[in-house]
């Protein structure tokens, strides 16, 4: 297994920094928050730390103390079987290679980067019964040095870098971060939300709103998104209209006319005639030749003439 690409790459927080650092100097104090509150804290050991986060905030953690962090703040999949198996291998291999992210809570602390890092120690606890598995390197924030909006976007902030998202899981991400930030009174000097989150993450201000339009997809047409049975752009055109006229495109038209290139004419103020017009497919009509005993083709005829009429 050694010879498997490692899961953990070494340069993941360092890709934050350089995202973060992109942001303009008309904002360098929401970089400057980002830099501090991410990247500062989650660098890992190998790169340049304060001696302060190495001798004070790098602490050994009993996995039994270890709570997962609410799910309606980490609602990102976990791993699938064999990725997770690939950081089995690795934390066996070669150890921990870079500390949890937690938060101190009153009887345990609170994961907000390692949720995946903490299952595979577990495991590699279970089936070896080694003590070295029974605690884990966390980076520890105190009680008191963040809230709850920042322990949220952290967990936002190190999914987005570390990870391969999702198109909902962008969505969701983008929403959160979006809420996040607008609540900070240091966005009042006319820079936009949008704007900030585009510079961070190292996407268009555009692309932002795509995935905040995302998040008015009802469930059902969330769930063809997910599944990737309709485009970013159909589902971000779908997204415009109300959630009566969403459902009725679900329980009316197939993936394929929801696809359709012509819905990103679809407006919000449209009727469900006009939606209708618009995503109406032309059938395309062949000539079927087959050889049936004569004496049975009136029977056909008429059997196809009624099933055409059925179609229609």
């Amino acid at each position: 297994m050694s010879n498997k690409k490692d899961f953990i790459k070494k340069d993941r927080f360092k890709s934050l920094e350089i995202a973060a650092s992109r942001v303009s100097e008309n904002i360098s104090e929401v970089k400057d928050e980002i830099m501090e509150t991410v990247v500062s804290r989650f660098a890992p050991k190998d790169e340049k730390l304060s001696e302060e986060l190495q001798d004070s905030s790098v602490v050994e953690i009993d996995i039994s103390k270890l709570s997962s962090a609410p799910e309606q703040w980490n609602f990102y999949q976990p791993l699938p079987d064999d990725k997770m198996l690939e950081l089995v291998e690795s934390i066996k291999d070669k150890g921990l290679m870079h500390p949890l992210v937690v938060w101190e809570q009153k009887d345990s602390y609170m994961i907000l980067s390692g949720h995946n890092r903490k299952k595979a120690v577990e495991m590699l606890y279970e089936e070896t019964k080694d003590s070295k598995y029974k605690a884990v390197k966390c980076n520890l924030i105190k009680m008191n040095e963040i809230n709850e909006d920042e322990a949220r976007e952290i967990i936002i902030d190190t999914n987005w870098i570390q990870r391969q998202l999702s198109t909902v899981e962008k969505a969701k991400s983008i929403s959160e971060k979006y809420i996040r930030l607008g609540r900070k009174k240091h966005l009042g000097d006319g820079v936009k939300t949008r704007d900030i989150i585009a510079e961070s993450y190292g996407i268009s201000g555009r692309m932002v709103q795509n995935y905040l339009s995302l998040n008015q997809l009802i469930e059902e047409m969330e769930s063809l998104l997910r599944e990737n049975h309709i485009t970013i752009k159909s589902a971000v055109a779908i997204s415009r209209l109300s959630k009566d006229k969403q459902k009725w495109l679900y329980e009316n038209f197939t993936s394929k006319q929801l696809s359709s290139p012509d819905i990103k004419n679809i407006e919000a103020k449209m009727s469900k005639t006009q939606i209708e017009k618009l995503l109406s497919v032309d059938e395309e009509y062949v000539n079927v030749n087959i050889k049936v005993p004569a004496n049975k083709k009136a029977e056909l005829l008429e059997k196809v003439n009624q099933w055409l009429k059925e179609l229609n």
